[in-house]
């Protein structure tokens, strides 16, 4: 009897072993919690964490299926959601090398140029994003001026007014965005 009530007391005590054990699973796996989810974000909360990670940037421009200026907003194999927001850089660049009245501001000169910014396109998939930007790319200059870039289903445009260094800290955003983290502009002295 002895014998039986000691095997059984080992076999409970085996049991509760796994409940007391702590969590010693390490930082970098999968279930550190992340501060940003990109897969889960529309193209307005992208641009919106540009911004304040002190990108240069205006005013967001948030498209729906009455105001996308390319007819895909919703439509079958288009993006889920758009938005573009201008950057000041590029709006400078752009004005100072364009032909311009002596009486058109730059503020005019903004609302009559499409992309001096970043223009966000959000899709179900990754290869619908990727079969936009081929086409996109497939476009020849000056139609499309812009860099390209792509995260999953999150394809980033930006202005090619940009030179390659201010295009690339957008490219380290969305990358930033994918890996978990937030955003930062790294303003050039």
């Amino acid at each position: 009897m002895k014998k039986a009530l000691s095997i059984s007391m080992l076999i409970v005590l085996i049991l509760m072993l796994p409940a007391c054990s702590s969590n010693t699973s390490s930082p970098n796996e999968s279930n550190k919690k992340k501060d940003v989810i990109l897969e889960k974000m529309t193209a307005t909360e992208v641009e919106q964490m540009l911004k304040d990670g002190g990108f240069p940037l205006k005013e967001i421009t948030t498209y729906d299926e009455k105001t996308d200026p390319n007819l895909l907003l919703g439509r079958p194999n288009g993006y889920k959601s758009k938005a573009l927001v201008n950057d000041t850089l590029a709006i400078q660049t752009a004005y100072d090398n364009a032909e311009v009245s002596d009486f058109q501001t730059i503020e005019e000169f903004e609302k009559d140029n499409y992309l001096l910014g970043v223009d966000v396109e959000v899709f179900e998939t990754h290869s619908l994003a990727k079969k936009r930007m081929d086409y996109l790319q497939s476009l020849s200059a000056p139609l499309v001026y812009e860099y390209d870039y792509l995260q999953g289903a999150t394809l980033m445009r930006v202005s090619g007014y940009l030179t390659p260094a201010q295009a690339k800290q957008y490219e380290k955003a969305l990358n930033d965005m994918a890996n978990g983290k937030k955003p930062k502009y790294e303003a050039k002295k």
